[in-house]
Formats: C-alpha cells, structure tokens, sequence
C-alpha cells in the first residue's frame, strides 16, 4: 500500500500516479477479488434462503399439490387444509408460475407461484422413499448397542425406584 505518516509531497504524488495506472497485475488482482466477492455472497445467500430456494422444475403432466396459503394467516387454520389438490400441471410461464388443471381437466384461471407447489407422491411413489433410517445393520450404527443398554437400565433403574 505504502500510505503512512509523514510522506513527502513526491512520495504522495508517486503513490497517487501509481494507483491511478490501471497496471495489468491490479487489474487481475481486483477482477479476482470482485469475483470471490461475488460468489461469497451467493453462497451466502443461498445458505441464509436455502429453504425458500427451490431449483426443481415442474414438467406437463405431473401432479402437484398446492399450499393453500389463505389461510395460513386466518384464525382457523387448524381446520383447514393445508394443501390443496392434486392438480395437473398444464406448462410453466414465461415468469416462473405454474398454470394448473383439475383432474377432471378444468383450468384454473390464475397461475400459480412455484413456491406454493410440491411434488405430490402417490402412496406407491412414497413407499420409494425411507421415512426412517435402517438400523437392521448394527455395523453401521456403533452406538445402537450402548443406547439401547442405557435406556434399559434407566427403565430398570425407574422401577426399582417404584418399589
């Protein structure tokens, strides 16, 4: 940097000129700082958004549910549906929505917002994916034996204490 107190008025002037050339080597080294920043602040911002984020697109002819977002806000929320549907995709617009149809095939007059749409998984598709992890293997989880024993002496422990 070579700024510091006490500088004669040549030494500014040559520090000056020299921030003022656009030298080959500054300029790389500001692109590149520029460009760190830059994806800095997208991971940054897709760590602090990541769960209102979504990259998954629809195609035509798949099935959605859609979140019934008037009433989230309302007293009675409990007795509502959360989600409405299923609904058929019919295409996506040009600014990002969703344009739905009824299974019986009637369109609805509004696009929807894609974050008010998910995937909706038949029971079939739904039995693809695992709701709880397989503890069957015992050599993939060390500590299965410990907690088990743990929790048998406290039950153990918890009757001898009611007797």
């Amino acid at each position: 940097n070579g700024l510091r107190k006490g500088l004669t008025s040549t030494e500014l002037l040559a520090l000056r000129i020299r921030q003022l050339e656009k030298r080959p080597e500054d300029l790389q080294h500001a692109v590149a700082t520029i460009a760190q920043s830059c994806f800095r602040s997208a991971h940054d911002f897709e760590k602090r958004f990541g769960r209102w984020i979504s990259r998954q697109e629809f195609n035509p002819g798949e099935l959605v549910l859609k979140r019934n977002t008037q009433v989230e806000k309302s007293m009675d929320r409990k007795h509502h549906p959360r989600y409405l549907g299923p609904y058929e995709v019919i295409r996506r617009t040009k600014g990002g929505s969703y344009i739905l149809k009824e299974l019986d095939s009637t369109t609805m007059q509004r696009g929807v917002a894609r974050f008010r749409l998910l995937p909706y998984l038949s029971r079939e598709e739904a039995a693809a994916y695992p709701s709880t992890p397989d503890i069957s293997n015992q050599e993939s989880n060390p500590h299965l034996d410990r907690e088990v024993t743990n929790s048998e002496e406290t039950l153990s422990e918890a009757g001898n204490e009611s007797d």
